[in-house]
């Protein structure tokens, strides 16, 4: 099927804005255009606040965004996150995204530090890296470095289970859900190792945590190393007693590897909340660790 389709009906989706009602809509697609093994590269332009990115449409998840580019700059740009790295980033700053997915974050942060920063994007899905990668090259971020790497505790390899329509791939699941599509075996390190490949990044560092449960064991692999970050803000996303059944309670253990370095948890509503404990998450939640100034 002639990808000029698929631009085809982009011209009519681009600016519909609303990401998760256009599933079935994505789905239907997928059967017109016959989804496939083989990747089918299309570059979305900028358009609606939307990064230009270079997305595979083969998959459903890559597919949906370009399809629906205005639905998912709204949905990541006008997101708390995203408020929070305007207010704390700039020029000459360092961005850490781990579990960066297609670079929608990453992106971002690029443009927030300038040619005089750095970003770091690690994905360990060798799909969504291409697309990650891609987009960095399209617009020429030569200040961006992509890792295809997972971020754990140990070193060496870890089964990794792929979401088939959403960003939720992971390393914490289980053959059996339903909503992934297979299993592969990523390459796995921990922060402290991968650093040693590496100068120390410039400036004042942020870093994005998003690893779908495995939140403690990134943390575990990464404690030691935080000094020579500088003590970055860790911007984690996190789960309480009833956030997940597959990784029930990963905030408490996290908050209790982060306290004894001077981390206290935050909410973010646009501006910082008051310090909050171990057990106040009850369900997912995006939490903002950041060290005290009297640590």
């Amino acid at each position: 099927m002639p990808q000029s389709l698929h631009r085809a009906i982009r011209r009519i989706t681009r600016a519909y804005p609303f990401p998760t009602s256009g599933d079935y809509f994505n789905i239907c697609v997928g059967k017109l255009t016959f989804d496939r093994d083989e990747p089918q590269w299309e570059v979305t332009p900028a358009y609606a606040g939307h990064p230009a990115m270079e997305l595979n449409v083969s998959t459903p998840f890559q597919r949906s965004i370009y399809l629906f580019p205005k639905a998912y700059a709204r949905q990541h740009y006008e997101a708390p996150l995203a408020g929070y790295m305007r207010s704390r980033l700039a020029p000459g700053d360092t961005f850490m995204d781990v579990g960066a997915n297609v670079g929608y974050y990453t992106l971002l942060a690029a443009s927030l530090v300038g040619p005089t920063g750095r970003a770091f994007a690690f994905e360990p899905d060798p799909i969504t890296f291409e697309a990650l990668r891609r987009s960095v090259a399209l617009n020429e971020l030569a200040h961006v470095t992509c890792v295809n790497l997972a971020l754990s505790n140990f070193e060496g390899e870890a089964e990794f289970y792929r979401a088939e329509a959403t960003a939720h791939s992971l390393s914490a699941g289980t053959a059996t859900e339903r909503r992934f599509c297979g299993a592969i075996k990523v390459r796995v390190t921990t922060m402290a190792k991968w650093l040693e490949t590496t100068d120390a990044p410039p400036g004042n560092v942020l870093m994005k945590m998003d690893v779908e449960g495995e939140e403690v064991r990134t943390t575990e692999g990464m404690v030691g190393v935080l000094p020579r970050l500088g003590y970055p803000d860790i911007w984690a996303e996190v789960r309480g007693p009833q956030g997940s059944k597959r990784a029930p309670n990963t905030f408490a253990p996290m908050y209790e590897l982060l306290t004894p370095l001077g981390y206290r948890a935050h909410r973010w509503t646009g501006k910082i909340g008051p310090a909050i404990g171990s057990g106040d998450v009850i369900k997912m939640e995006d939490i903002l660790f950041i060290r005290s100034a009297s640590a």
